[in-house]
This record gives structure tokens, sequence and C-alpha cells, in this order.
């Protein structure tokens, strides 16, 4: 594998990487999976197993073993005790495995608490463990020391490969109307579940949401071309870092999109080439300590080495090719290329194959397109509501007036525009209610309002209520003549009168 030359990897890049890797999980670990376990990760949770079955197939998972809220405890102290040793350095390909194993039941017992940033942590996991993660910045000594500073093989080239599908896919499935006026961008400012930092601001300035629309077509459509650039390879990857940080901090300060921004901030310094580490002055060696663990290391011998390497190649190359065809049929599918795979009879038939997909891994397909072909016409969000007395609609979240009911016509007049008040796992929650509510059982809406009026009873003792509801504030957005139209409605998910 060390002749197959693509692109070369500094052992630094690939140090920085895991500790951002582990970081992330790490940190998805408490923000979203640690402190809700009974809602989300137990048989009497907020989601139906049954549905969850009925919308996304039967998929076993670890957490199925698990019949104990204590037990699932357990289970994510376990993940954080890998992520831990993993961001440390200690056997990253078996901590990275044991990651990736943890991560995938994560993700299958409950697809609906995952929102695109857990695949690409899943796709680093998985690369990772055929990578040398260790070498540096590591707390722990590797086991088995390269003896080179830029590591070229087919493991990188696989990484460097995910990374460039991600976004070429990410580039050519924006077929939408939105994205061809320029005017996506606009439009995404006025998403009430993903107002951002700075979405008040450039909603008021379209001339530069139609440059940033147009610019962000460019950008990703270049970190490909970038990163395999023939010219100049070390100062191509550059350019392709700073672009690709440059592009998720902005759409991070711009919108309310999770941690993307972190985890490609990883992608982006493992871009990173050697001439830049060597100009910020980090030692070529430079570890944290040097904690050694050889005597429980496998050694094998030279003709175990060969057959080992051979098999780890052939497995590899065996993942890439699939993830390329799964992923050529959703170009075939739904982009700038459909024409030209359709009409291509080899690739038509290549495209159209019935291969194996493990459930909605991220290496196979990319489940997260940046908002293609277009972003969401049917901009807006849940909110759990509850009416006092006088009529009063309130966020049950917040506590601020949202509506007042109008006696004379018994519709509801808008006081304040809704807003996502959810965090942590309830904000991701909330997203997929809004996208997927035509398709839930109302059991679904049930619980969630059940389980969102007892918190509100705890907090708000004193205060009585006349109903609560489950309302879905949408704003379908359209393209009219060249501008975009928004018209305000509201809809009841689920109401119970007290």
């Amino acid at each position: 594998m060390e002749k197959f030359k693509i692109s070369g990897l500094d052992l630094r890049a690939l140090g920085m990487f895991r500790i951002i890797v582990g970081l992330n999980l790490i940190y998805n670990i408490l923000r979203y999976r640690l402190f809700y376990i009974r809602e989300f990760y137990t048989a009497d949770g907020l989601m139906p197993r049954a549905e969850i079955a009925r919308l996304y197939g039967e998929h076993f998972t670890l957490i199925d073993w698990l019949h104990e809220p204590w037990m699932v405890s357990i289970f994510m102290v376990l993940g954080l005790i890998i992520a831990a040793f993993y961001t440390l350095g200690f056997r990253p390909a078996l901590t990275g495995f044991l990651g990736f194993i943890w991560l995938w039941s994560i993700i299958h017992y409950n697809p609906f608490l995952s929102h695109g940033v857990e695949f690409l942590i899943e796709v680093s996991l998985f690369w990772g463990m055929f990578l040398p993660l260790g070498e540096r910045f590591s707390l722990f000594k590797p086991a088995r020391p390269v003896d080179k500073q830029v590591v070229w093989d087919l493991p990188v080239f696989a990484i460097l490969f995910q990374i460039a599908i991600i976004y070429l896919t990410s580039t050519i499935t924006k077929t939408g109307e939105f994205w061809r006026a320029g005017v996506a961008v606009e439009s995404v400012m006025g998403d009430l579940t993903h107002a951002g930092l700075l979405s008040g601001w450039l909603a008021q300035l379209p001339g530069l949401c139609k440059f940033l629309s147009y610019a962000t077509l460019v950008i990703e459509g270049a970190i490909p071309l970038l990163i395999f650039s023939p010219i100049k390879n070390g100062y191509a990857r550059l350019t392709a870092a700073v672009l690709l940080f440059g592009l998720h901090v902005s759409l991070g300060l711009s919108m309310e999109v999770g941690p993307f921004y972190l985890i490609t901030t990883g992608f982006a310094v493992l871009l990173l080439p050697k001439m830049v580490w060597d100009k910020l002055k980090v030692p070529a060696d430079y570890n944290f300590g040097q904690i050694h663990w050889t005597k429980y290391t496998f050694q094998p011998d030279v003709r175990q080495r060969l057959i080992l390497k051979r098999v780890i190649a052939l497995g590899i190359i065996g993942v890439l090719v699939l993830a390329f065809q799964k992923n050529l049929a959703k170009w075939r599918y739904n982009s700038y290329w459909s024409d030209t795979i359709k009409n291509n009879a080899v690739l038509d038939v290549v495209a159209r194959l019935k291969t194996p997909l493990i459930g909605v891994s991220g290496i196979f397909r990319q489940s997260w397109w940046l908002f293609a072909p277009d972003p969401h016409k049917d901009m807006g969000c849940v909110i759990m509501t509850g009416i006092l007395p006088d009529g009063k609609v309130i966020d049950l979240h917040s506590g601020k007036v949202l509506f007042q009911l109008d006696p004379s016509t018994g519709k509801f007049d808008t006081v304040n525009t809704p807003r996502v008040q959810a965090t942590g796992a309830m904000f991701i929650y909330s997203f997929y209610i809004r996208r997927s509510y035509k398709d839930l059982d109302e059991a679904v809406f049930k619980n969630w309002a059940q389980y969102e009026y007892g918190r509100w009873v705890v907090k708000n003792p004193g205060i009585q209520l006349r109903e609560y509801s489950l309302m879905l504030y949408s704003l379908p957005t359209s393209l009219e003549q060249g501008q975009l139209v928004r018209k305000p409605n509201l809809g009841v998910l689920h109401t119970q009168p007290l």
C-alpha cells in the first residue's frame, strides 16, 4: 500500500484530526445523548420502537440488549470512556473501532436523534482505523512507530476520497430553483428552526445572500478538485482547508445546524500539508507523553503482516467501490449529472445495481447534502404551546406570548414570531418531527405533548392552562418572479384540553 501514492498526510495533521474527532464524539454524547436516556433510549421513550421500525426498518443494535435506563447509562458512560482514550491516542485503531460500533448503535436505535454530524464522525472513525492516528499529539507511545513523517498509502486515499465525495455530492445535487436563482441562502435565513446568530442581519442583505449562495457552490465544487490536484498539491490542499473552514464557520454563525463546523474543522486540519506544520514550528515528533503498552500488542511476523495488509487493502477497495456505486445511484436520481449517467449504458447499469447497504451509514451515501436540491421550502418549526384562560397562547419553553385569540373571528393573531426554544436532543427531535410529521402516527405527537406539559407543570406549578397543544408553525416559501414569498401558517399536531 505504500506505493499507492495519491496524496500525503502529515503525521501531525493525523494526530490533530484524531483529537478533533474524539472531542466531537465526547461533545455529541454530552450534548445529545447522556441526559436524554429515558426520553429516547428506552422502550417506553417518546418515539415508539414500532414507529421507528416502520419508517426506517428493523435494525438490531447493542442498546436492544439493555432493558433498563441504568444499563443504557452505563453504555453512555462507556462511550465517553472510549472517546476519551481515543482522543488521548490510546490504540486509535482499537478505540476507533469500538467508538464506531458504539456510535452505529446510537444512530440506528433512534435515527430521529441523528442530524447528519453523526455520520461525519462515523466516517472519520471508520477510516481512522486504518491510519496512523496515534503517532503525534498522543499520550501513549505507539506500538509500531511509523518511520515516515508524511504517509502515502491506500487508507490516505480512502479518507481523502470520502471527503471529496461528500462535497462533490453536495455540489452536483443542488439542482433546485433556489440555488439556480441565487436565493438559497436568503431563503434559509427565514427558517425559524435554523435561525442563527447572523441570520437576522443577513436576511436584510439579499445581495450578499445571493453572493453567498453562488460562493457556496463554487467552494464545494472546488474542494474535491483541490484535494486531488496534481499541480502544487500542498498549496492546493491548503487552499481547500481554508475554504472548507471558512464555509462551515460562516454556516455555523448564520444558522443553527449543530456542531457541523466542529467536525469539518477536523477535515480542514487533516488537509494541512507538511509545510504548514513546519511553518508553525510544530515539532515533527511532538507527543504529550510516552506511556508504553507494547507487551499487550499482537506482533505478526513478516508473512502474517503481508497477508494482513493485503486483506485490509482488498477490504478498503471493496468499501470504496461500494461507496462510489451508492453515490452514483444518488447522482443518477437527482443531480446535474443525472442525464449523463442515464445515457451511459455502463454507468446506468452500475447505478441501478441492488447492492447491500448497512443501515444509513454515512460511508455509503451522504445523508447530508447542505440543503439539496433546494433548502426546505416548508420553513418553520414545531412548538409546544399552552392556552391561558384569557386566550393568550404561550410558548411552554420560554413563557413568551406567541398568539392572541381574537374572540370575534376565532383566529389567532401573531404577537411574537415563534422560534424553536428546545435545545440539545430535543432540538434535533423537533427538527425531524417537523420534517416527518405527515408520516408519523398520532401517538408520537401525544407522547411528546404530554412530556412537555409535564415538564412545564413542574416549573410553573401556580399557572393554570385551558389546554396545551403541539403546533406546527410553517412558512411555505416559493419563488415568484425572482422574489421569495413566505405565507405563514399555523397548524395543530395534537391538542389536549384541561
